[in-house]
């Protein structure tokens, strides 16, 4: 066996609030599972939630709508055919925050 090495430390342990280690493990864990649903072709969840809301504006209330850089004008809107789906791919996941305060 090699010579074993103990290092000392002069710092001091930083210890975190639980509500502040709460958050950011939910957020962690928040990202990984929105990571893991891109990696498989799953849309996440907070995404469907912005296309669904997208759509009710357009198609129920009547109201023009923007979204990812994508213009929805209420007047050429048909009900029949549903509007062409995104792909997760094109949104950046990085950029949101992904800490949710309760």
């Amino acid at each position: 066996m090699g010579p074993q090495h103990h290092y000392q430390t002069t710092e001091t342990p930083v210890f975190y609030p639980k509500k502040v280690s709460a958050q950011f493990h939910r957020g962690v864990q928040h990202h990984l599972t929105a990571t893991f649903q891109v990696i498989e072709g799953l849309t996440p969840l907070r995404i469907k939630a912005k296309m669904q809301s997208t759509l009710v504006r357009v198609g129920r209330l009547s109201r023009n709508c923007d979204y990812e850089g994508i213009h929805f004008d209420h007047e050429i809107y048909e009900q029949s055919s549903p509007p062409s789906i995104i792909h997760p791919e094109l949104f950046s996941l990085e950029d949101s925050n992904w800490i949710v305060d309760n």
